[in-house]
Order: C-alpha cells, then sequence, then structure tokens
C-alpha cells in the first residue's frame, strides 16, 4: 500500500498491481518501522494525536475515549476516524458498536496491530502511565452503569497508570468475576498479580486474597500448592 500510493507500484491493463518505471529498489524502507514511520508522517497533528491515546486503550479501542480525552465532540471524533484514518489513510477500520447502559460506544481496530504497536512504543514512561490512568478514569466513566463488563481492562489500564489502589480493586474483582464462573486459572492469575502489589500494611486484604487463590488451586487439583 506504500509503495501504491507513493506510484512505485501501477495497474497494467488487466488491473494487476506490477512495479512501475520508476522505481527504485535502493531507496525504499527496509525495515517495517520504516513504512509504519512513513505512513503516520503523513498525517497531521489531530489525526496522530487520536491515533496515540488509542494506541494506548490497545489494538481495539472506543471512539468515545479518544474523543473525551482529546476534548473532542463525538461526531467529530467519529469524522476523524471513519473518514480520515479510515476510509483515506486505511490506517484504522470499524470493529463493532456496544452498549454501555443508556450510551452506544463505537469501537475501532487498528487495520495491523504493528501501527498500534508503534505508536504506543514512541511514547516515553511517563507519557504512557499519565494517557493510562486518563483512559482507565474515562472508560470507567463511560462504563458506570456495567462495571463487571470491563473489570479486566480497568485492572491493566490502571496497573499501568501506577494507580495501585485501584488497580488492586479491579484485579480482585476480574478474579472473582472469574472464579465464579470456574475459570479458575484465570482467577488465579488476577489473586496472584494482585499479590504482587499488595501493600504490606493490608495484611486483613492480602490474606482474604490468598484464601480466594488456595480455593482456587485447591479445585483446580493443585492441592499442594494451594495448602
Amino acid at each position: 500500500r506504500d509503495l501504491q500510493e507513493r506510484g512505485d507500484l501501477i495497474q497494467d491493463e488487466t488491473g494487476r498491481w506490477v512495479a512501475g518505471e520508476g522505481l527504485d529498489w535502493r531507496t525504499l524502507p527496509t525495515r517495517v518501522e520504516a513504512v509504519i514511520d512513513q505512513r503516520i508522517s503523513r498525517l497531521d497533528e489531530l489525526l496522530r494525536d487520536i491515533l496515540i491515546v488509542a494506541s494506548v486503550e490497545g489494538e481495539t479501542f472506543t471512539a468515545q475515549v479518544v474523543a473525551r480525552i482529546q476534548g473532542l465532540e463525538e461526531r467529530v471524533a467519529l469524522q476523524q476516524l471513519s473518514r480520515e484514518l479510515q476510509q483515506r489513510h486505511n490506517l484504522v477500520r470499524e470493529y463493532e458498536e456496544m452498549s454501555a447502559g443508556q450510551r452506544h460506544l463505537s469501537r475501532y481496530r487498528f487495520g495491523h496491530a504493528l501501527f498500534q504497536h508503534y505508536l504506543y512504543h514512541k511514547l516515553s514512561l511517563g507519557e504512557r502511565r499519565l494517557l493510562h490512568n486518563e483512559v482507565a478514569q474515562t472508560i470507567e466513566a463511560l462504563h458506570e452503569e456495567q462495571p463487571k463488563e470491563i473489570t479486566a481492562q480497568l485492572a491493566h489500564h490502571y496497573l499501568e497508570a501506577g494507580n495501585r489502589d485501584k488497580a488492586l480493586i479491579y484485579l480482585v474483582r476480574a478474579g472473582d468475576q472469574a472464579r465464579r464462573v470456574a475459570a479458575l486459572d484465570e482467577a488465579a492469575r488476577y489473586y496472584r498479580t494482585a499479590l504482587e502489589h499488595w501493600p504490606p500494611h493490608d495484611q486483613a486484604g492480602q490474606a482474604e486474597t490468598l484464601r480466594k487463590l488456595g480455593d482456587c488451586l485447591w479445585v483446580a487439583g493443585h492441592l499442594q500448592e494451594a495448602l
């Protein structure tokens, strides 16, 4: 696609894409990152900022989250995503529309996981931490009527934001939800992650989480580990 836009690949009389006469293989990007950088650098500042925020939420992201963090009207954010980033630049694609209480949320997906990976890892550690916190708070506000659906997602973002107290709340909730549906390995993973970050002064909370982890291991047949 990059070669097509540069005119280095052209269509012949049968509609097939072939090398153009001006194609110079020596000037082509030799790394995938270079191609991605070229495509991103063509965007104006607003579109780049939209994609940067989106990359923090993940490969699949929410238009309304991006709009709130960027201070954009929802309609403007949707236009930029659909008309510019999807139809013109082919960097994202519409994924689904979902309900969150009385709200309708528009979900998009990066055209390729490498775009999301590239944008995210261009951010400094401080920028990532602050944006993860903003993303978590925005998701939390948008899903205030149905918080159970985004528990694991919030746990991840608050953990990356360095907000330990919030992260622990959602990690334990995610473990409890998984345990209720007998997803024991998943539940144990959440409990273990929570325990890794547990503050030493809260021994009662730590003990309760250890008990829950032990229950999961016992039912799963890991008796010695459970004990």
